[in-house]
């Protein structure tokens, strides 16, 4: 197989080239020139068992951890015959190439592929089409984000007229702060004027703090208490506002058809992605109604092979009712690799040495804080108590028999799934009243007497099988629960948004991009509560609660608590929606960019790690949620 370790230069990216480079002084990476009789050594084995285990265990190697980031956690392409090399190529080169290898075709490699030549996908030369080699949701994400740029170009572009207007000496007198806020609607030619029939007592009321009604009180120039309202003259001229007002009724019925033709183009990205890719889906379905003693693979491959003749099965895997059991296995595995991780390589991993060590560590929390911050920070002793809980749990469940609830069935040919989506996939009131009047012919019943409710599977890597067989009540309760909370942190959030903007538009600005910035992850804690079958729908929950949170914090909010009066003065609404997409230009590209918590993992947790394992883990980047990155178009 190909050697990783090899891997030219120019096929590698910066930071794995800085961290090889780097690796070779102590102070980069501690175990630099240290042989493996020295690594056993600083391990300080104290046991045989421990001893054994290290005799079996490498030194941990920062050029492994680098090539196992790119070969297998970063997505790379078979490279064939008609692929061009653009490694070697300048960036204005490859920036040339874009534009001619729109029909060049990836094919994706395997996570690990050493027996193929493999690249990574160039950022600038991937053709548009093979995004969709990191998944659907992916390719859809860009083609919409592509499509967003060209639609928000041209309503700018016909715009122009209001901006140069705006930007012009008829519309303003006086030059302005900020030379990007020139073309805005900031009005600075303002003069009180007399109002008969005003009273500032009702503007105060409206919109408290305002100071654009006055009283003039002079008995001996005015019989009667003369009312003066601040009133904009930027508009006065005649014939200005119509053509304004049609630019913008312009933009807007252009925006509304592009949303529309918008729908219609991602469908057909969608039809031209799968096409593009073939994945399990294309060859899968799932029967949803099962009956409950019917979890034999072979009765459901025999089923389908005498109901459609010269159709042949892949793999049938028949799902049962048992979320319980699998909830506690994920649980207790999670709970052994955090006290392997915690512990010395070679530590012996049986009940009777993790009770002997969470003994020891017990007896040496003398102090009550330490003891207080186990309840926070769980430690051996607290890990090992739930283990042993686990380990009874999943021991009295493993005695249960489970009813079969879905049956996931995978054909050798595209078209025989399709074949059988065709004859089975029928009304849902034939499916309620198991009435075999909605199928061609009974030879479809299964076990002659059963209508199934048959459809096109998910991906295999989209099942959610913890909560696979959640009924929608235990789910409709869950979602009650997130969301209320979920409203809370909006309340929250608002309240100390409306603090900061009392103190400083800026202030303010940077605080509703520090909370959008934030949110996303507090969003996914908060959603991870909640019971899906799906992957899908998880997301779709999740992007509904940023989208919700990042529209009130971003563009309500700041709407409410700006009195209307205020919506075209220097220092009103204007300026704080220029500074809150300044801030969010700012911080959240910069922090996506640098990646500095990413760095640290890798150039600095990784060199000391102690086994390889561990090095390894630190090399997972980053975490990338579809529903975080569409909040991101639509919350401005």
């Amino acid at each position: 197989g190909i050697d990783f370790l090899k891997d030219h230069y120019t096929d590698m990216t910066w930071g794995r080239r800085i961290a090889v480079y780097l690796s070779q002084f102590p102070w980069y990476n501690p175990r630099a020139g240290a042989s493996q009789d020295e690594f056993y050594s600083s391990m300080n084995a104290t046991t045989r068992s421990e001893e054994e285990v290290l005799t079996h265990l490498e030194m941990p190697s920062v050029k492994k951890a680098w090539a196992y980031f790119e070969h297998v956690i970063l997505t790379r392409y078979v490279v064939e015959a008609h692929n061009v090399d653009t490694s070697t190529m300048s960036f204005w080169r490859r920036f040339l190439y874009s534009f001619k290898n729109y029909e060049e075709a990836f094919e994706r490699a395997q996570p690990g592929e050493k027996y193929l030549p493999t690249k990574l996908y160039d950022p600038i030369t991937t053709p548009h089409m093979q995004l969709g080699d990191f998944g659907l949701g992916f390719g859809l994400y860009f083609s919409t984000l592509r499509a967003i740029v060209y639609i928000t170009f041209v309503a700018g572009v016909i715009s122009v007229f209001n901006l140069y207007f705006f930007a012009s000496d008829r519309y303003r007198n006086e030059e302005l702060n900020t030379p990007l806020l020139y073309g805005s609607a900031i009005c600075t030619r303002n003069e009180f004027v007399p109002c008969v029939d005003c009273d500032c007592d009702d503007f105060l009321q409206a919109w408290p703090g305002t100071d654009r009604c006055t009283v003039i009180d002079k008995p001996d120039i005015f019989p009667q208490p003369l009312v003066l309202t601040m009133k904009n003259r930027c508009l006065e001229r005649d014939g200005v506002i119509w053509k304004l007002g049609m630019v913008n009724l312009g933009s807007m019925l252009f925006m509304l058809v592009s949303i529309l033709l918008l729908g219609i183009y991602i469908e057909d990205q969608a039809v031209k992605f799968d096409e593009d890719e073939q994945t399990a889906q294309d060859y899968s379905i799932v029967i949803s109604n099962p009956p409950a003693k019917a979890n034999d693979p072979n009765q459901w491959k025999k089923y389908f092979e005498k109901a459609f003749p010269n159709i042949r099965v892949a793999a049938v895997t028949c799902a049962v009712n048992n979320d319980l059991l699998i909830r506690a296995l994920v649980e207790r595995r999670e709970i052994l690799r955090t006290m392997e991780l915690r512990l010395k390589p070679g530590t012996a991993m049986d009940i009777d040495n993790l009770a002997l060590m969470a003994a020891k560590e017990a007896r040496a929390r003398y102090r009550f804080i330490s003891r207080i911050g186990a309840w926070f920070f769980p430690g051996l002793p607290e890990m090992l108590s739930k283990l042993v809980a686990l380990n009874t749990r999943i021991k009295g469940l493993a005695q249960l028999s489970y009813p079969c609830t879905n049956v996931f069935v995978t054909f050798e040919d595209e078209s025989d799934q399709r074949r059988v989506l065709q004859y089975l996939s029928i009304g849902s009131l034939y499916i309620f009243a198991n009435s075999a009047r909605g199928l061609k012919d009974r030879k479809y019943l299964f076990n002659d007497r059963l209508v199934l409710d048959v459809k096109e599977s998910v991906e295999p890597n989209s099942v959610r099988w913890q909560n696979l067989n959640t009924t929608m009540s235990e789910r409709f309760d869950k979602m009650i629960l997130t969301n209320i909370i979920t409203f809370f942190i909006i309340i929250a959030a608002g309240v100390i948004v409306t603090l900061a903007d009392a103190a400083s538009t800026i202030g303010a600005a940077f605080s509703i991009a520090g909370f959008n910035l934030a949110f996303p992850q507090v969003a996914k804690a908060i959603t991870d509560m909640e019971a899906h079958p799906t992957e899908s729908q998880l997301q779709t929950s999740l992007y509904f609660k940023i989208a919700a949170f990042r529209w009130v914090n971003t563009a309500i909010v700041i709407t409410v608590i700006t009195p209307f009066t205020k919506t075209l003065d220097e220092d009103g609404l204007i300026p704080q929606i220029y500074a809150i997409f300044f801030a969010e230009i700012v911080t959240t590209n910069v922090i996506q960019l640098t990646d500095i918590w990413g760095h640290i993992q890798r150039h600095v947790i990784a060199p000391r790690a102690k086994t390889q394992d561990t090095m390894n883990l630190q090399f997972q980047g980053q975490a990338v949620e579809l529903a975080e990155r569409y909040t991101n178009m639509t919350k401005i």
